[in-house]
């Protein structure tokens, strides 16, 4: 991506001056934006095209003030430039304050190419800034604020709302924080009370550019791709923003399961319970030397209730050959559908397994809280690098064996049972 000064030097000689421009707020800070040289004589001339030209050079050294960057020598020279319209506070006025930046697109309905749209959320009050323009204000916009838009295309609706939020909380984060929010990502949805809601795509994703996209959770099925992230609240965009690796989300349990892999420790109600939950295709048991008796209870109980189980053999302490051979397991996740509930067996087997299933973002892993409520489970995806975590009632089991199920003492028991007291909640399981 060219530099501050190749694109100023480009958009002085282009016919289409405003698109060579708008590059300037995507370029990332190769170069010391102090060290550019402004074309200062395009502030002298009048016409319709320069003036436009001086307010984009006024916007970019706005944008560069808030996110703590030294402006460029000549920045003098477009103090008295309006940025956003010549009714709207010029831009030394501007240079008081402190504020967010956050970027949401706009459709063009009437079949046009989409747009970029650049929302400032500043911390001060004017009386003409263009909250007057956005459908929807209410909570998400600070009374103490005012909101300026880069773009003077007209638009209907509150697809803009995700972006004010998130420019809202980077009025109070740190400067890097600002700055990854200003660059690397574009956000669209509706906000209702810190959710993220439904709006109308259109041809939004289109857009070429490299951010990262943040949509709303309704979305996930419409749209596939690394670039997409989809958030159900505000504050699990933010966390995205933030780069927290573990981000709250809608996850879903994949249907159907074609595979359960679960590591067998001594503790045998949670690796049941959450089989009998699922209801897999086919369950894979990993066993040590030392959970064998365990393991052969479990597979009893399971195959009695009709499921296909195979067992494995694992050693117990070799960290390499457990993520190796859990690798090798989840090789096959791109034609099905794999999941594993690592929280069985001894710590390095759950941490092998884990490290594997993180590799692989086609495998979820999956956790029973004995404290959680009955029939929920943990779900865990892994995406760009993050860990996705949500909750979720899971009971794919057929009625007529969860009747025969003594579901309250699988879900409660605290402690290891004696297999002939495991067994027990399974009248139907003849050993």
């Amino acid at each position: 991506m060219p530099g501050y000064q190749e694109c100023l030097d480009r958009a002085v000689h282009a016919a289409d001056f405003s698109l060579l421009l708008e590059s300037l707020f995507d370029a990332q800070p190769q170069d010391d934006a102090l060290a550019v040289q402004l074309p200062s004589r395009l502030c002298r001339q009048r016409s319709s095209e320069q003036r436009a030209w001086c307010r984009l050079i006024a916007q970019w050294l706005f944008f560069l003030h808030l996110l703590e960057m030294d402006l460029p020598r000549g920045a003098e020279d477009y103090f008295s430039v309006p940025p956003f319209g010549d009714d709207t506070p010029d831009l030394q006025t501007l240079l008081q304050y402190r504020g967010g930046i956050a970027v949401f697109p706009l459709a063009d309905m009437s079949g046009g190419k989409p747009q970029k749209c650049r929302l400032f959320l500043v911390d001060a009050v004017f009386a003409n800034d263009h909250r007057a323009k956005l459908k929807g204000t209410g909570k998400v916009i600070p009374e103490q604020c005012s909101v300026f838009l880069s773009s003077a295309m007209e638009f209907d609706g509150n697809s803009w709302q995700l972006a004010a939020s998130l420019a809202g909380r980077a009025l109070e984060a740190d400067t890097g924080i600002r700055r990854g929010l200003a660059w690397h990502w574009i956000a669209t949805g509706a906000v209702y009370d810190g959710e993220v809601r439904k709006v109308e795509i259109g041809n939004k994703t289109q857009l070429d550019t490299k951010r990262h996209w943040l949509l709303p959770e309704s979305e996930r099925t419409a749209l596939s791709g690394e670039q997409y992230v989809f958030v159900d609240s505000v504050e699990q965009a933010w966390n995205w923003v933030l780069g927290k690796k573990i981000v709250s989300s809608a996850v879903s349990l994949m249907e159907p399961v074609e595979e359960l892999h679960i590591l067998v420790g001594e503790s045998q109600a949670p690796v049941i319970a959450c089989a009998l939950m699922i209801w897999p295709q086919k369950i894979i048991l990993y066993r040590t030397e030392k959970t064998k008796e365990h393991s052969a209870v479990c597979r009893r109980v399971l195959e009695t209730c009709k499921l296909s189980v195979e067992e494995k053999s694992v050693p117990s302490d070799d960290m390499c050959a457990l993520n190796g051979l859990f690798e090798a397991a989840f090789s096959d996740s791109s034609r099905k559908n794999i999941v594993v509930n690592p929280t069985g067996g001894n710590r390095l087997m759950g941490y092998a397994a884990l490290l594997a299933a993180a590799k692989n973002t086609q495998v979820q892993a999956v956790y029973r809280d004995t404290d959680g409520k009955d029939f929920e489970l943990q779900i865990l995806s892994f995406k760009g690098g993050k860990v996705l975590n949500g909750i979720q009632e899971v009971c794919r089991f057929p009625q007529k064996w969860s009747k025969k199920i003594c579901w309250d003492k699988l879900f409660h028991y605290r402690g290891k049972f004696s297999n002939e007291e495991f067994l027990a909640l399974f009248p139907f399981v003849s050993w």
